[in-house]
């Protein structure tokens, strides 16, 4: 009698094609099972670094202090150029601006919104309510006091409080200060610096 030879047939893999860096001993790729860098990876969310670490680089670093103001310094060194208005209207603007420190307040915004990750600017004008939406036909001359910045610390959005529709969907519609009494602002009087 012959010995029968017993032959299973053989197993249907698909064939699979991988292209990357693998290495087990080092534990590095993609390795089903594996413990390894990867497998442990993920994104942080909040804030990397804290506020006084943040003023800390800028005042102690001028690298630090030169990335941040440079941008700033660049857009408000020279102001605006006023046409299409009679000369004296466009100098008593020009006055105006500057009696009122608005490219001061710019500057410092977009130096803030760059060092922190965020300012506000609260526009302020005379008699006006903050929580009321920005009605720019009821300013009076001289109705315009001022710009005032709010670093992200010291300004926050109000949550589940969003605009609905229109261009600045998902944005804020009212914020919040933290500091100076814990007004509530309408964001129509809000200038951003993201």
């Amino acid at each position: 009698m012959a010995n029968k030879q017993t032959t299973k047939p053989a197993d249907k893999k698909t064939n699979e094609t991988f292209d990357g860096f693998i290495s087990a001993l080092a534990k590095l790729g993609a390795q089903p099972g594996a413990n390894n860098m990867l497998s442990q990876a993920g994104y942080q969310t909040g804030r990397k670094y804290s506020q006084q670490e943040l003023e800390a680089a800028y005042r102690g670093s001028w690298i630090v202090g030169a990335i941040i103001d440079m941008v700033a310094e660049d857009m408000t060194r020279e102001g605006i150029e006023i046409t299409g208005l009679d000369p004296d209207k466009a100098a008593a603007m020009q006055n105006a601006l500057g009696k009122l420190k608005i490219w001061k307040a710019l500057n410092d915004g977009t130096k803030w919104g760059r060092l922190y990750g965020g300012a506000a600017g609260v526009v302020q004008i005379d008699g006006a309510e903050l929580a009321t939406p920005l009605d720019k036909k009821r300013i009076s001359g001289g109705g315009l006091k001022g710009i005032t910045i709010y670093d992200r610390y010291q300004i926050q959005p109000i949550p589940l409080r969003i605009i609905e529709d229109g261009p600045q969907m998902g944005l804020p519609s009212f914020y919040q200060t933290v500091s100076g009494g814990n007004k509530e602002v309408h964001h129509s009087r809000v200038l951003r610096f993201i």
